[in-house]
């Protein structure tokens, strides 16, 4: 099984619904992808940066090597895809 692509671009995919019924933690594999502009190419990734700026006291920069320098965890968490919330909402009941 794999995940099957609804569009290339912007790129969306999900799994299929028989892959997430084995555990109630899905697989890194069957992650869904969800892009709401076009896949930047990155040719240099140590020049890359993104930057946290706005309604922020200290605007912030980070390189690839300031992201890789961050302590790493492991959390269990729920997800969902803001359209399927919203048109469950949308749908009477």
């Amino acid at each position: 099984m794999r995940i099957s692509s609804h569009e290339h671009a912007p790129f969306n995919a999900e799994p299929p619904r028989q892959a997430l019924v084995s555990s109630y933690v899905t697989p890194t594999e069957f992650f869904y992808k969800r892009s709401h502009g076009p896949i930047p190419v990155v040719d240099d990734i140590e020049r890359y940066s993104v930057s946290i700026k706005g309604l922020i006291e200290k605007p912030k920069e980070f390189f690839m090597k300031d992201i890789l320098s961050l302590p790493k965890y492991n959390v269990t968490a729920t997800l969902q895809v803001y359209p399927s919330f919203l048109i469950k909402m949308l749908i009477p009941y």
